[in-house]
């Protein structure tokens, strides 16, 4: 959804997020009230949607070139629910060891700032934002700052190298074939990942398609990691919104049907 920001001019935001953050991927009419006076509500679930996509790659190891379906040992429920309202998980004081890993962003846009707000939810303390031009940086810079980063860091895509392969997680939030030229420089870098497979990094490439995108093959053969598609956190985008279009409990959104119909859409 693009005009993720600029939508504020015609709705009021609704959750914590779309207010923290001033970005929407959400909008719904409030029929309650009389057209004429009708009022765009304003939500965020990119950011659950991220959270969830992340927390899977990391605990299910999808595999590149093979989106994984939502397994039954992973519950993204409590995962969504915690999420929307700027917390964590109360079952989880540290999302798969990652407080003391170091994740990188790349983008500086309304997907990128949802991106960030997902990384503090899993308790990430060290962050870098790559951005294409460092002077269009100055909101996702100052949002970091104001989340619980222990560290920000700034680079720009010709130096981002080494933050890349240092990185547990990476979140691209551009456009696809934006990365390109920086997946041909990781994929001849030479440098491997060599720890265990629970350790393996976890790529998110929130641009869906058909086909991996070079930054993911880059990712597979580059570093050893695991690439999640963008698809994944379309699917868990989406059942808040779903929830809130139809007035269905979390808990009821079935959400296994609904990844079993994009699975069949996409292959």
């Amino acid at each position: 959804m693009p005009l993720k920001q600029e939508v504020f001019a015609y709705g009021q935001a609704q959750d914590y997020w779309s207010q923290r953050l001033g970005v929407a991927n959400t909008a719904i009419f409030d029929w309650s009230v009389e057209r004429a006076t009708q009022s765009l509500h304003l939500y965020n679930t990119d950011v659950e949607g991220i959270v969830c996509a992340i927390s899977e790659g990391l605990t299910e190891g999808s595999q590149y070139g093979n989106p994984s379906r939502m397994h039954d040992s992973f519950k993204p429920v409590s995962l969504i629910e915690a999420a929307s309202l700027g917390g964590r998980d109360k079952n989880d004081t540290d999302y798969m060891g990652v407080s003391d890993a170091s994740a990188v962003v790349i983008g500086t846009g309304s997907t990128a700032c949802s991106a960030l707000a997902a990384l503090s939810v899993l308790g990430v303390r060290r962050v870098t934002i790559v951005a294409h031009h460092l002077e269009h940086a100055k909101q996702a810079v100052q949002l970091a700052q104001q989340l619980s980063f222990a560290r920000v860091e700034l680079t720009d895509m010709e130096n981002c190298l080494s933050a890349l392969m240092q990185a547990r997680i990476v979140v691209s939030a551009i456009p696809s074939g934006g990365a390109d030229a920086l997946a041909q420089r990781l994929e001849s870098s030479g440098l491997r990942q060599t720890s265990s497979n629970c350790e393996q990094p976890v790529l998110l490439d929130v641009a869906y398609n058909r086909q991996a995108s070079k930054l993911t093959q880059a990712w597979h053969n580059g570093r050893g990691g695991i690439a999640v598609g963008g698809e994944r956190m379309l699917l868990y985008q989406a059942v808040r919104q779903l929830s809130l279009m139809t007035g269905l409990a979390i808990e009821q959104v079935p959400i296994g049907a609904m990844d079993t119909a994009m699975q069949g859409e996409i292959s």
